[in-house]
């Protein structure tokens, strides 16, 4: 079921990973977009937002092969950004939820 317009934003903590480095923040789950919120730059223009349509792919993987707490995003656009989510399960299922529609 698609998230309504009125419902208010998911957000979970998350880290933004390229595989050695990870950048805490939060993934903010809305109506039409997500978005990733780095900790310490809430008024700077460092941020990611991308629609929910333009999402082609959602691929979960293990964390040091012991944990399934990674999200990969593909964008339409071939843009991909991986993160890790110690809330993994509830996020993952509503943002399949939002974007399947």
């Amino acid at each position: 079921m698609p998230m309504k317009k009125d419902n208010p934003p998911l957000e979970v903590e998350a880290f933004l990973w390229n595989g050695k480095t990870r950048l805490s923040g939060r993934l903010v789950l809305g109506p039409t977009t997500l978005a990733f919120e780095a900790d310490g730059f809430h008024s700077s223009h460092l941020g990611l937002e991308i629609d929910l349509a333009d999402i082609v792919k959602l691929e979960s993987f293990l964390l040091y092969d012991i944990a399934r707490k990674g999200l990969k995003i593909t964008a339409r656009n071939g843009r991909e950004g991986q993160f890790i989510i110690p809330d993994f399960d509830v996020f993952y299922r509503k943002l399949k939820e939002a974007i399947e529609g």
